[in-house]
């Protein structure tokens, strides 16, 4: 993969020789959709590592939507790829997110068990439907407000925008996300941050637990209603 000047940098949380977490900023996709497209988290990627000299073959082992921040499992090698897609698959890689949802949620804790699908009316949006993947989502109330409540969610099935359409089916849709039904205010995404991954590393044979920091913007937003 070429690099260029527009690169945008990306911080490294975790590094070892063969898998990596990194910070990905909201913004920035994880792979190109399009050949056009070179502003995208593999080419970061690529750039740092031309840059320090490396030969690196760069695996996505999931993937965050566009505008989700956080921490995001990168393999270095298709060895580690396969390795860690294992872990994925058999539910070892822990998963947690940061959310602001509109409204207060009944609950202070739950799950959200609800098949999702493509919604045939949208080229990208995703819905919940009877013929859909079967998809789990659980939750915890951090705060609430007049108007928002800060949940930390963490998932059992990795589906597309799963949060998002899970939240925007009991009712509640993310702050910010305009696709879903959530209303546009001090964030200009979704408020959606993944906080922490934490998996048993599959050649170190150890456990690591990983956080992203909050981002400047989603610090404003709980800043103004959490504080």
């Amino acid at each position: 993969m070429t690099t260029d000047s527009k690169v945008v940098p990306v911080d490294i949380l975790y590094e070892d020789d063969h898998l990596l977490v990194a910070n990905k900023p909201a913004g920035l996709m994880v792979h190109p959709v399009k050949q056009e497209h070179n502003e995208t988290l593999l080419h970061s990627l690529a750039d740092l590592f031309a840059k320090r000299g490396e030969s690196v073959s760069i695996h996505p082992v999931h993937r965050l939507d566009k505008d989700t921040s956080g921490a995001i499992l990168v393999a270095k090698s298709s060895y580690g790829h396969q390795l860690a897609d294992r872990v994925l698959r058999e539910g070892g890689l822990h998963r947690e997110y940061l959310a602001v949802v509109s409204g207060r949620l009944a609950d202070g804790t739950g799950t959200i068990e609800a098949p999702i699908g493509k919604d045939p009316r949208h080229p990208t949006k995703r819905r919940v439907t009877d013929g859909g993947d079967h998809a789990v989502t659980h939750y915890e109330v951090k705060q609430t407000s007049e108007g928002m409540s800060l949940v930390r969610v963490w998932l059992e099935t990795g589906r597309t925008h799963q949060i998002r359409v899970h939240f925007a089916h009991i009712g509640h849709p993310l702050a910010g996300d305009t696709l879903y039904g959530g209303a546009r205010g001090l964030l200009r995404r979704q408020a959606l941050h993944a906080a922490s991954l934490r998996f048993v590393h599959p050649l170190l044979e150890k456990e690591l637990a990983v956080e992203a920091p909050v981002p400047a913007d989603m610090r404003r937003l709980l800043q103004a209603e959490f504080a």
